[in-house]
């Protein structure tokens, strides 16, 4: 007995090889909910990242800034109050330091004292400061180094 063919309206629908789009909705989406929440993890690392840069930055200027003021003769030293880049006056002034400038988002900070700890050795407190503005969070933050010198 012969069979009779039964026609289809839609032949496209009716594959054997292949994905059904139902199957291809299915698949692409527990992909996406696989992958999207790795995206997630991305914005956090990249701002850990931006301060960790600007705090290495600001270490580096607060550094090098304290290691020409150490480099300095004693006797040219003298108690200053907190003075910004653009205040600083010889012997402490960038020029005579040949320290570079820091980038404008950022401020560099100097404190010298005398320091009597009560022994016979008299000190100077060096304070080099640096603040600025977080770009990834928009805080503020301070990074500050001191160091004594051995006042003769």
């Amino acid at each position: 007995m012969v069979r009779p063919e039964i026609k289809m309206k839609n032949p496209i629908f009716r594959s054997c090889t292949g994905l059904t789009l139902i199957e291809l909705i299915f698949s692409l989406a527990l992909i996406s909910f696989c992958v999207a929440p790795i995206f997630f993890l991305f914005s956090p690392s990249h701002k850990m990242n931006i301060s960790a840069r600007e705090r290495l930055e600001a270490m580096a200027y607060a550094n090098t800034y304290l290691s020409a003021i150490q480099s300095l003769d004693v006797e040219r030293l003298v108690s200053v109050s907190k003075l910004r880049d653009e205040e600083l006056y010889s012997p402490y002034s960038l020029q005579d330091l040949q320290v570079k400038p820091i980038p404008e988002k950022m401020h560099r900070n100097l404190e010298i004292n005398t320091w009597d700890p009560g022994i016979s050795q008299v000190f100077f407190k060096v304070i080099v400061e640096i603040q600025w503005k977080a770009g990834a969070t928009g805080s503020d933050h301070k990074y500050q180094l001191n160091a004594l010198i051995p006042k003769h």
